[in-house]
Parts: structure tokens; sequence; C-alpha cells
């Protein structure tokens, strides 16, 4: 059987080594805001298999680009894209390799994102170089996963006869990748070109300052790279990576990314990085310089300098300049609350979701928070002054959103010294154009003949009222009936016996019941709200 397929297999071999090559009139779409042009090639090559070559040190890789491409052939998505850059690009092989034309003038287009580019650019002639196999076998796969050019097929390249891609300067022959590299200090290591190269396996005894890792690096004390990580860092005391991470990192002391963050980070002291996908677990901080997606759990606090994506969970706090998925923690804050914020203290400027603690505090909330105290500030905030049948005069305040609103009230009789100091609930149902229906409970302590009565008194008030709204403004009138049931231990200071309260006129019910006494009936409320 094998002598049969012998001369089918050689009859093949002359196409196995030949794969398509950059397509420049393919359609593409894609829409970036705000993203660096890194992250932005990035995803282009993983969505359409374009491998890129570039030099870090050349390309503006940090450049944060703004564009919208529908559909496009790929050579006017990328005119487009490199249009406000000084970057040109050519075909060379199978990948297109960029670099930096000093007098490429800069364009920056004025109309919408959504339009395509306005001028199409004729097509680059795609030439086909005798080098070409060469390129493919030892190239390609340099390209795609390093993006780098080996010193052999740089050689190659530089005898081109394409005046417009000068890479002579633009690339190095020094060596990108090593499989491994020892480093006692930065001034005794294995490589000479230890902070240029990127290595599979890093050991740095005390500390050691490398281009780049795919693999694992171990520190003593710490690893600082100049480049991206891929895989697992670990360090006595710190990591520090220029470029991004992707992977996990354990440092006791700190972690710190200058790039994009992939991964999980876990310290007992703080994490640090700009945009953030991650797990970030830390014995005080975690810090993202600008968005963050994942999970920040830690003792101290959490701070997000602009989006939060994730889940925020601290002892202390967390903040989040710009909005904020869910929020766990004593104290918390965002300028916006997409799902959730629970602590003591909450504080953002407009809630989607809900607000959850002691003290909740929003400008605007589609939401009712829940509370001790909530303060919506265009919501139902009103300040009460009425009176009833027991306690002559009320003054309270009712703080929140109309449907769930927290109550302070206060009371006074003018006789016998009679006043209380309560706290309640309440909602409102609108019945019509400016006409609603309150239900509320407070609870009182009604302090009879001196400052503050030390026995039980407590009064239950539940409250029915009609309020009507007067004109435009925020100021209404109200009234309705209320059912009042006063628990109260008082004694007489002579017999010892249990009297009560005799803060109410009448009684429909005047009994003692469980070393208490009771005393029910129903009442009337007007007043004013505004």
């Amino acid at each position: 059987m094998l002598k049969v397929f012998i001369p089918f297999i050689f009859l093949f071999i002359p196409f196995l080594g030949k794969t398509q090559s950059v397509d420049l009139d393919q359609f593409v779409s894609f829409k970036f805001k705000a993203e660096r042009l890194e992250n932005v090639l990035s995803k282009i090559s993983q969505q359409y298999a374009i491998p890129f070559a570039y030099s870090k040190n050349f390309i503006p890789i940090d450049q944060r680009m703004n564009i919208t491409i529908d559909n496009q052939p790929l050579q006017i998505a990328l005119d487009s894209l490199f249009a406000p850059t000084k970057v040109v690009y050519a075909v060379i092989g199978q990948s297109i390799v960029l670099r930096i034309s000093r007098s490429k003038q800069i364009t920056t287009y004025s109309k919408s994102l959504e339009e395509p580019a306005p001028l199409p650019i004729p097509k680059i002639e795609q030439r086909n170089y005798t080098i070409t196999p060469f390129l493919k076998k030892n190239s390609y796969s340099l390209l795609k996963k390093y993006r780098t050019i080996d010193p052999a097929v740089l050689d190659k390249l530089k005898s081109l006869p394409n005046q417009e891609l000068d890479i002579s300067t633009q690339y190095t022959a020094s060596p990108y990748r090593e499989l491994f590299q020892v480093t006692f200090i930065p001034t005794i290591r294995s490589n000479l070109y230890a902070d240029s190269v990127t290595n599979t396996f890093s050991l740095n005894v005390f500390w050691g300052v490398n281009g780049g890792v795919e693999g694992i690096e171990v520190g003593g004390f710490g690893n600082t790279l100049r480049k991206d990580m891929k895989g697992l860092q670990i360090a006595g005391l710190w990591n520090r990576v220029g470029g991004d991470m992707s992977g996990t990192q354990f440092g006791s002391v700190f972690n710190y990314n200058a790039g994009y963050t992939r991964g999980q980070q876990f310290t007992l002291g703080a994490n640090i990085t700009q945009e953030t996908n991650a797990i970030q677990l830390a014995g005080l901080m975690n810090i993202a310089l600008q968005s963050f997606s994942g999970l920040q759990l830690a003792l101290l606090g959490n701070y997000v300098r602009t989006r939060s994506n994730g889940l925020q969970m601290a002892i202390l706090f967390n903040r989040a300049d710009g909005p904020a998925y869910k929020q766990y923690a004593l104290f918390n804050k965002a300028t916006e609350i997409q799902k959730t914020q629970v602590g003591l203290l909450n504080i953002a400027s407009y809630v989607k979701g809900q607000q959850i603690g002691l003290i909740n505090y929003a400008i605007q909330t589609k939401r009712t928070p829940i509370g001790l105290f909530s303060f919506v500030k265009e919501g139902f905030n009103r300040i009460e002054v009425g009176g009833g049948e027991s306690l002559f005069a009320n003054f309270g305040f009712k703080l929140g959103v109309r449907k769930f609103y927290n109550i302070l009230q206060f009371g006074y009789r003018f006789t016998n010294d009679n006043w209380s100091l309560g706290y309640g609930l309440g909602t409102g149902i609108t019945i019509a154009n400016r006409q609603h229906l309150h239900i509320e409970w407070v609870l009182s302590h009604v302090n009879e003949g001196n400052w503050w009565t030390k026995d039980m008194n407590w009064l239950n008030q539940v409250r029915l009222s009609y309020d009507w709204k007067l004109g435009k403004e925020k100021t209404s009138i109200f009234i309705g009936p209320t059912f009042n049931w006063l628990i109260s231990k008082i004694r007489a200071t002579e017999t010892n016996l249990l009297t009560g309260s005799t803060l109410p006129s009448y009684t429909l019910v005047d009994t003692n019941r469980e070393d208490a006494n009771w005393k029910i009936w129903f009442g009337a409320m007007a007043g004013f709200r505004f």
C-alpha cells in the first residue's frame, strides 16, 4: 500500500509549503473607541488571521484610536486606521510589516466614524519576490507569534528591491527568544541581552531585569520586565511588568503592570494595573489606573480610575471614578451603579440598580434605595408640619423616593411636657394628577413629665393620608386617619403600680399584658408638606 501512495505524496509535496498571502481586498468590519493601537492590531489579527510585524520601539502602540469600519476592503481599513499616525505598511510574504515614515502627512477625518473612509486609496502592488518561499518557511511563525523578524530573515528582507520599506533601521538582529536565563543581580546575568530578550524560563536569584517572559519567571526578591509577561511570575517581594501581562502573578509586597492585565494577581500588599480584566486579590489594595473587569477583593480597599465592569469587594472601601457594576464594602462610591451597591455608606451620582445600606446618597435613581436613611437629590424629599389628636404639633423629614422613603419625626403636646422622637417608613401611591395616597408607619419614644423617660413608652402609629399637590411646586396639603398603639411600662411613683402613658385623650383598649400597659385608639392628622 505504501508503494502505491508514494508517487502521490511526492506529487503533492510542492503544494505543502504554500499558504495564502494577505489579501488586501478582503472585506473587514471593526469598531474601536479610545483603544490602544497595540490592542487594535491584536484584535484585528485574531479576528481575521492577519499577522502584523512591527517594532514596539518605533510604532506608537500606546496611541488611542477611534475608528469604525463597516464592511470595507482591508486596504481601505488600514489606510483609515493609520491615517492619524506616521505608520505606513507593506505586504511581505504572509505578513503586513509596519514602519514609520517621517514624510507621511497625518490625516484627521472630520466625518462620523460610522461612515467609510471618504477616499479609496489605490491598491498597493503585491510583488512576487523570488525570496517568498524562504520567507514562508522561516519567518511566518516568527512574525505571527513574536512580532519580530529572525536575524537570518532580516538579512534577506534588507536585500528586497522595495524602496518603500526601509526596515533596516526599524528592526535589529539581536536575539529575541531564549529558552532559559539566570540572573543574580541585573549586572550579573547569563544573557548579555537580557533586558531585550523574551525567555521561556527565567530565574532571578535576587533581582533581575529582562525583556519579557512567555513561560515561568521566579525571583528571590523581585522580577522586572521591560516588555510583556505571559505565563507565571512569582517573586518574594515584587513583580513589575512594563508591557502587558497575561497569566498569574504572585508578589508579597506588590504587583505592577504598565500595560493590559489579563489573568490573576495575588499579593499581601497592593496590585497596581492599567487596563484590567482579571481576578485581583490583595491584603491591602487593588488599584486599576484605567478600566477594570473581573473581581477585586481586598481587605483595605479597591480603586478604579475609570469604569469598573466587575465586582469590587473590600472591608473598608470601594471607589470607582466612573461607572461601577457591583460594590460591597463599608463605604462605596461611584459615579454610576449599574447593578448593586451594598454598604454602611453608599454614594453614587446615578443608580440604575440597587442601593442597600445604612445611609444611601444619590442624585438620581431608577430603583428604590433600601436603608435607614436614603437621600435622593432629585427624589421625594419633604419637610412636614402638622398636628394630631395626641401630639398637637408634629415636625418631620421624609427622605428617599415616593415609592419608599424614611421618616424622622418630632412631636410635641404643649401639656405635661409630653414630646416624642421617632423613625418610620412610608410609601406613596399615585391616584390621579397631583393626588397621592400615602401609607406610613412611625415608631416614636414618648417622653412624659421629664427630659427623657427611661421606661418603655413606645407609640406605634400607622397613618393613611390623602396628599394633594398645590400648583407646580413641591408643596402639598394632607389629611387622614391614624391607628395608634402605645406600649408603656411607666409605673406610679408611690404605689409602683403599672399605669401606662397619659398621652391619649381617649382609648378603645386599655389593658395590661406581659408586664406592660397597652392603649389603642384611632386618631387623625393634617398638615403641609413642602
